[in-house]
Formats: C-alpha cells, sequence, structure tokens
C-alpha cells in the first residue's frame, strides 16, 4: 500500500459514523503502508489492516503523484485490492 492523500469532503455523519464502528474493528498499532505519510496528515490517524479498498474521485493529480481535491465515494468490493492500482496506471 502506498500513501498518495487525503480526503476529508464527501463524507455525511451517518457514513463517518459507519466507518468509525468498521475501522474500530480492524485497527492495528503501526501503519500498513510500504512508506510512512508525512506528520502533517497524520493528526488524529488509526492505521487497519489491508481490509479492502475506498473509492475516491479527484479533479487531477498533483506533480508529486497524490490526489488533487479528493472526494470520497464510498467503499467498494467489486475487485480484490491487487486488480487497483494508482491514479494514471490502470
Amino acid at each position: 500500500m502506498v500513501y498518495i492523500g487525503h480526503v476529508g469532503t464527501g463524507f455525511t455523519t451517518a457514513t463517518r459514523k459507519s466507518l468509525r464502528g468498521q475501522l474500530a474493528a480492524i485497527e492495528r498499532p503501526t501503519t500498513p503502508l510500504d512508506s510512512p505519510p508525512p506528520a502533517r496528515d497524520t493528526r488524529r490517524v488509526r492505521a487497519g489492516s489491508n481490509h479492502g479498498w475506498s473509492a475516491m474521485s479527484s479533479t487531477a493529480n498533483t506533480p508529486a503523484g497524490g490526489l488533487r481535491h479528493p472526494s470520497w465515494k464510498g467503499l467498494r468490493d467489486d475487485k480484490a485490492a491487487s486488480e487497483v492500482d494508482l491514479p494514471g496506471r490502470h
């Protein structure tokens, strides 16, 4: 897993509560990422086991390979995590 940014919009209150409950069940003490994310992006972050993947949309990719203006779209289970690639690499 590779960190490419964080998303803070697109969540309803109900979605946030549901995700909080689901993530609490798979919480772990260390990050599952290959490299830890920047400290500025980890305030109030908890790590979870690689359990699935989520869909987000963004207006573009940044020059560093991150997401520009990402928005949460939901959890997906129609593909295995191994079938999902970084934006622009599919």
